[in-house]
């Protein structure tokens, strides 16, 4: 149970193990310092953030890290995971977060910009990440007005118009 889990790592962070197997639990934020190498199968199904997170749990700045990311052979890789790849390859150090996200919006697209649709065919991947934010902050900018004038109840036309967007999409 739990408490076998629980042992477990603290055998791994005493030193008492010298390697554990684990799913995509550590990406959670379990630390243990004196860990130097990672290995992930199948980093073509994570996202960047995931893969960012799972690298980022290992190494210190006084201990050389290991990331080792397996997956398939180049040519069975679809054109996103390509791109995933190779923004990690790139973005390694200090600040490399920044970049992996803004990366990431490029590569899937961030949604439905007023809807509760995370991922899809409308965001930053059709209209640019720079475009997709000026019309965010436009967006936000009227709900602020909105609610500094006591306005509880948002026309969906109002918005799109305030945010200078089609009501077709």
């Amino acid at each position: 149970g739990i408490r076998d889990l629980e042992q477990r790592i603290v055998d791994f962070a005493l030193g008492k193990v010298d390697l554990m197997v684990s799913t995509t639990i550590m990406e959670n934020g379990i630390d243990i310092p004196n860990v130097n190498t990672i290995i992930v199968q199948d980093t073509q199904l994570f996202g960047l953030s995931q893969l960012h997170q799972l690298r980022g749990r290992v190494g210190r700045a006084n201990l050389q890290a290991y990331a080792l990311l397996m997956h398939p052979r180049l040519s069975e890789l679809g054109d996103d995971a390509m791109r995933r790849l190779r923004v990690l390859q790139r973005e390694s150090g200090f600040g490399a977060g920044f970049n992996l996200a803004k990366s990431d919006l490029h590569i899937r697209g961030a949604g439905n910009l007023f809807g509760i649709q995370q991922k899809g065919s409308f965001g930053a991947k059709e209209m640019g990440v720079d475009m997709y934010m000026m019309t965010l902050q436009r967006a936000m900018r009227f709900l602020e007005q909105k609610q500094r004038e006591g306005g509880d109840e948002v026309d969906e036309a109002e918005l799109l118009q305030a945010a200078q967007l089609d009501e077709s999409l």
